[in-house]
């Protein structure tokens, strides 16, 4: 039997984790949601998820904190982050967070979904950070 792979998301917005909670579960993952930057330090140490997708919306000093606990202590996940903020601006704190992916809003399902299923999404996904 396969085991899915799990999925935390944490966010401010309920509208946004229910979007994507749903959608990754109709994919197959196990998913988590987190309505805050505390919330999902408990989540990640509980749970170790294989995914971490972070809404850049929190507060600036929960997400980079998150970001470093993901980086430092479950190095295998990975983490990919949603913003509307400058991508420059973004990109750069949050490589150096630790942050494996860059979305910018409003939110593509399909690429979230393409990354963390390790499809081939192609070269012309806007704002995505290898």
């Amino acid at each position: 039997m396969m085991v899915a792979k799990s999925v935390l998301v944490v966010s401010n917005d309920p509208g946004d984790l229910w979007t994507i909670g749903r959608a990754m579960v109709r994919h197959g993952f196990s998913v988590t949601a987190a309505a805050s930057g505390n919330d999902g330090f408990r989540q990640l140490e509980r749970n170790q998820p294989d995914y971490l997708i972070v809404d850049g919306a929190i507060q600036r000093g929960d997400l980079l904190a998150l970001l470093a606990c993901s980086r430092r202590y479950f190095p295998e996940t990975k983490t990919l982050v949603l913003t509307d903020c400058s991508l420059e601006v973004t990109q750069k704190i949050e490589q150096l967070a630790g942050a494996n992916h860059y979305l910018p809003k409003p939110i593509d399902l399909e690429i979230i979904y393409s990354i963390i299923s390790g499809a081939d999404i192609g070269k012309n996904s806007a704002g995505l950070i290898h």
